[in-house]
């Protein structure tokens, strides 16, 4: 379940709900007056039906004149439309659903889950519980998510953890060495012949800037990213969008690579804060879809999800530590690269969002 918005208006929002009801979308009104202001908040109960609520709300408050006029098309009138109290007294409440008309079945959407019967989420919160992201989710809301933890897990399993075992005829390439030859930032030959991290995209094999992300240093390595890619990755996905999420991936796992690889290598520097040409995994966009979410609601209040406080101790911790001779061999560059991109973009994008 997802908060839509808030509104002051009593009218205001349930004229709002009776046309979300009209387009047969499933929500919740909860009244809250005890905050010194009256506030109704709309939450709709399928991730499904997001996307359509926010392009109603949109209209609702820049174009209301294009709302069609509702009269037969309700199944409830506005004045009938339940609320219920505020957030404090929800456990005593009994928590009133608008559901879809049983004469008009809803035969697009399998999953209607009941905020009753949702487990609570181990990753996301937000200012009410009602707020967390549900851990059961359709696999075709988060493609973008689902293929990059696929692509993590077989190429790490695939190449031996970046550490390919070599043929007993060494004449003979065996898939582990060939497949980290092809798809990691830069092939070991020409990098031993130039000293130049880039030799391989220079000679127009720009994919190693991407595939490079799905190679891992140990089952620890991937373990880790493919969780955190995972859990981040989706509430991205099913709150901005596929696309937006490509757009934080690819942008914060580039700028993430381009920090590690420049670090200077095999200098007096802190190991954990040396460079590598063979820049691996993708942390980069890990830290960037973090760092996203982390700051995106500081910027944005309306944004509905955030991370809670213990997700946000284990990620800052791990960098922390990361730092120093306990974890001296993660990539600390790309994690600083994606985490400070992750935050620029989610500085952009809620400028975009306020000039919009």
């Amino acid at each position: 379940m997802r908060q839509l918005g808030k509104l002051t208006d009593e009218t205001h929002a349930k004229q709002l709900v009776a046309h979300l009801v009209a387009n047969r979308l499933e929500l919740r009104l909860d009244h809250d007056a005890d905050s010194g202001e009256n506030h109704w908040t709309i939450w709709i109960l399928s991730e499904d039906d997001l996307p359509d609520a926010k392009k109603l709300w949109d209209t609702f408050h820049h174009h209301p004149e294009q709302l069609p006029e509702l009269t037969t098309a309700l199944t409830t009138e506005p004045s009938e439309i339940p609320e219920s109290k505020n957030a404090a007294q929800s456990e005593s409440v009994t928590q009133t659903q608008l559901s879809r008309s049983e004469e008009e079945p809803d035969t697009a959407s399998s999953l209607e889950p009941s905020p009753a019967n949702e487990p609570p989420s181990p990753t996301f919160t937000a200012n009410n519980a009602d707020r967390a992201v549900p851990p059961t989710i359709k696999l075709g809301s988060i493609r973008v998510t689902a293929v990059f933890t696929l692509l993590s897990v077989l190429i790490s399993l695939v190449s031996h953890f970046s550490s390919p075992r070599g043929n007993s005829d060494l004449t003979q390439i065996t898939l582990e060495q060939r497949t980290f030859k092809s798809l990691s930032l830069v092939d070991p030959d020409r990098y031993a012949a130039s000293a130049d991290a880039f030799a391989s995209v220079k000679q127009g094999e720009a994919w190693r800037l991407i595939t490079s992300a799905f190679l891992h240093a140990d089952p620890l390595h991937l373990a880790f990213n493919v969780v955190w890619f995972f859990f981040l990755g989706s509430a991205i996905e099913r709150i901005d969008g596929s696309l937006n999420l490509l757009k934080i991936i690819a942008i914060s796992h580039f700028i993430g690579l381009v920090f590690q690889v420049s670090l200077p290598v095999e200098s007096s520097w802190p190991l954990s804060l040396q460079g590598s040409p063979f820049s691996l995994g993708v942390s980069g966009a890990v830290y960037g879809m973090f760092g996203y979410l982390w700051l995106r609601p500081q910027f944005t209040p309306d944004y509905p999800v955030f991370l809670v406080r213990s997700n946000l101790i284990l990620m800052i911790g791990w960098l922390v530590i990361c730092v120093t001779p306990m974890a001296d061999t993660v990539p600390n560059g790309a994690q600083l690269g994606g985490l400070l991109s992750g935050i620029a973009l989610a500085w952009s994008a809620s400028k975009q969002q306020r000039l919009g």
